[in-house]
């Protein structure tokens, strides 16, 4: 069995809010170039119908983050797992010794260093055991709370996405702290940071994605409904030869999940789903923003399923 995964991630402070935000489909890759999203594994909880009698987190469609590491961790079936968040931050801040000492920390000069001060102050763990309990060790990140710090990598400016230590509202810069730590204690189970688009090998791959790009890439506008972006996804898939069958309760939590407002998390998984696919099967883009490989190194990248235009 093989699975891809497209994960609309979000790093709410309280852990059923996560449960609602962290929305993930997974798709079984049934032969060459077919896949199918059944109501089933880890897409059982977008359907489920539990009432109150049950646990808390039994209700929500959506996964806390250490919940999350812990399911992906051990599966060896997944082959691709792709995420809308930062896995990084701009070089720029990365050499820069107030950014560091903000936090107390010792000038960082790689990726490494930070991924390593990151995950040393944040656990992934919450305060109690309900849904009410606050994620520990965000608040060791205050420092970094400052508007002079909103800088964008080289592929964040190439797609108009926000910085990745932006604060206001506060879910993009705990999503790349919480991202961060999640991406490394995945590369600690076997996963690789994919930072071209070429690696779908045997291995298992961790993608950052932008699902607004995604739907940019399948033809989908500001006016688009979910019901037509889920169409556009289908028919991008069918002009790259791929079958994609959704059973019928997932399509319908896809058009009709809102975790909060106006927010499309289920339609937004399902366009990082795409981008897994896409990656998969070798049709899937970096978009660098013309930085040299060693920024990509450090930084990380977007990737998103090739232009119809462009040769699969």
């Amino acid at each position: 069995m093989e699975l891809v995964l497209g994960c609309d991630f979000g790093a709410s402070l309280r852990a059923g809010d996560q449960a609602k935000k962290t929305v993930a489909i997974e798709a079984l890759r049934r032969g060459v170039r077919e896949y199918s999203v059944e109501d089933t594994g880890r897409n059982a909880r977008l359907v489920s119908n539990a009432g109150h009698s049950v646990a808390w987190m039994r209700r929500r469609p959506g996964w806390t983050i250490p919940e999350l590491t812990d399911s992906l961790s051990p599966d060896p079936a997944l082959r691709i797992a792709a995420f809308d968040f930062p896995f990084g931050v701009p070089c720029e801040l990365l050499t820069d010794p107030e950014f560091a000492a903000a936090v107390g920390a010792a000038p960082f000069v790689t990726r490494a260093d930070f991924v390593r001060f990151v995950t040393g102050r944040l656990p992934l763990a919450f305060d109690g055991p309900g849904a009410g309990g606050a994620m520990t060790g965000l608040r060791n990140f205050d420092g970094w709370k400052s508007s002079r710090l909103w800088k964008s990598r080289a592929t964040d400016a190439a797609l108009r996405a926000a910085p990745p230590l932006k604060y206001v509202p506060p879910n993009v810069f705990n999503m790349t702290l919480a991202g961060v730590a999640l991406v490394e204690r995945l590369r600690g189970a076997g996963y690789r940071h994919a930072v071209t688009a070429d690696g779908a090998d045997d291995g298992q791959h961790l993608v950052e994605t932008y699902a607004a790009g995604v739907a940019r890439v399948v033809g989908a506008t500001r006016k688009s409904t979910p019901a037509e972006v889920v169409a556009l996804g289908l028919e991008y898939l069918q002009r790259r030869g791929v079958t994609l069958t959704i059973a019928v309760p997932v399509q319908r939590f896809v058009l009709d999940y809102r975790s909060a407002g106006n927010d499309p998390d289920g339609l937004d998984a399902f366009l990082c789903l795409l981008t897994a696919i896409a990656f998969r099967e070798g049709f899937a883009e970096a978009v660098t923003g013309g930085a040299d490989p060693a920024t990509v190194r450090e930084e990380g990248v977007v990737i998103l399923p090739r232009r119809l235009h462009q040769p699969p």
